[in-house]
């Protein structure tokens, strides 16, 4: 699942570095995408909260929906 949120992100943001948290509802996957901007940082510093992105996919890896987070 990671590999299809990287391409939906690639093709919609073009962010360099992502980092991914993956949940599993029902018959669907939600990817959350961070995008990183300070990869010296620890954790969730290297993430800003502007640069999330919900990757919405079913259970074959298609992306139902993409949008930002916030």
């Amino acid at each position: 699942m990671v590999e299809a949120a990287q391409r939906a992100v690639d093709r919609y943001d073009g962010w360099s570095k992502t980092l991914f948290v993956v949940e599993h509802h029902a018959d669907q996957w939600r990817v959350q995408a961070w995008r990183v901007v300070h990869p010296q940082a620890q954790g969730r510093g290297q993430c800003v909260p502007w640069g999330v992105r919900n990757v919405i996919l079913n259970e074959q890896g298609d992306m139902l929906e993409y949008r930002n987070h916030l």
